[in-house]
């Protein structure tokens, strides 16, 4: 994108593939969407050199998200997570297809509980039913 920014030109040509993907008819390659759009957040927080502070994560931790992606269950402790929530996605997701494989109970596309209910919460979480008792 001639006369713009790095930063600005890579933001606009990720979100034309974001769309590209969710546009598609085929659920899995739609999925593929929240891929594009991570990485694509990875390369701006290089390219603006910004770091995140270290968070304390606690033992048998459930992550609950908006939207969960694959690199964000990677960057948790071994051991330490034990299951997932995410209010977007679905089983066709990287993160969910990552969860599988690392044996832990995923539930997305949750939308009948907020977010904020969970914080702090003890959950029971069924990944095969994709329920979600707090």
């Amino acid at each position: 994108n001639a006369g713009w920014d790095a930063p600005s030109s890579l933001k606009m040509v990720v979100e034309s593939y974001i769309n590209q993907f969710r546009s598609m008819d085929d659920p899995y390659m739609q999925e593929r969407a929240v891929d594009v759009e991570d990485l694509g957040n990875r390369v701006l927080g290089h390219l603006f050199n910004t770091s995140r502070a270290p968070v304390s994560i606690p033992d048998q931790a459930i992550l609950v998200a908006e939207e969960v992606s694959a690199s964000m269950l990677a960057e948790f402790p071994h051991g330490k997570l034990q299951g997932i929530i995410s209010m977007r996605g679905s089983n066709n997701s990287h993160a969910a297809i990552l969860a599988r494989a690392m044996g832990l109970p995923a539930v997305m596309g949750v939308t009948d509980v907020p977010l904020s209910l969970l914080g702090g919460k003890e959950i029971l979480l069924d990944g095969y039913s994709g329920e979600v008792i707090v």
